[in-house]
């Protein structure tokens, strides 16, 4: 890839696309997807076929996001209240499983916390989409910048067309 088809690519990310400037050295263009954060709980409660009283929901929620993860070429963040069953901790609970990082808030947090210091922490605030129904949350997030809010509802409708 010549010099000039290189600025042409660093010029395109620059308004929107997430690009791998190594792959650029390499001479091939990797575009990022991406990242979304997602209010887990929140989510699962806009499910017509998930409930919050099944004590499964996180786990069925992950799988399908793993699956819409992997067929939408997405890097998936989900965030969960503290189960009736979380141990006292000093840290969050966090696994990565098939392109989904999965985060449980320790015993007397929220979810909704967390998402506000990761929202708050967020260095690519134009390229991060966060998935909630809960206004304080999306006020919040727009309020730091984030442009990409979705509703849970829009999400689920997204992850449905994908799968």
């Amino acid at each position: 890839m010549d010099n000039s088809a290189k600025k042409k690519l660093i010029r395109a990310g620059d308004h929107g696309c997430a690009l791998d400037r190594c792959a650029l050295r390499r001479g091939s263009p990797k575009i990022r997807p991406m990242p979304i954060l997602i209010d887990g709980h929140n989510l699962i409660g806009q499910m017509h076929d998930l409930s919050l009283s099944d004590p499964l929901d996180e786990q069925k929620l992950v799988e399908r996001l793993k699956r819409y993860a992997a067929r939408a070429n997405k890097r998936i963040t989900v965030i969960f209240d503290p189960g009736r069953h979380t141990l006292p901790s000093l840290w969050t609970t966090t696994s990565q499983s098939q392109g989904v990082r999965i985060v449980f808030a320790r015993a007397g947090e929220k979810a909704d916390d967390l998402i506000r210091v990761r929202v708050s922490e967020e260095r690519d605030k134009q390229g991060l989409q966060l998935v909630t129904s809960d206004a304080a949350v999306a006020n919040f997030a727009r309020a730091c910048g984030i442009r990409h809010v979705t509703s849970s509802g829009e999400f689920i409708r997204a992850m449905e067309l994908a799968l």
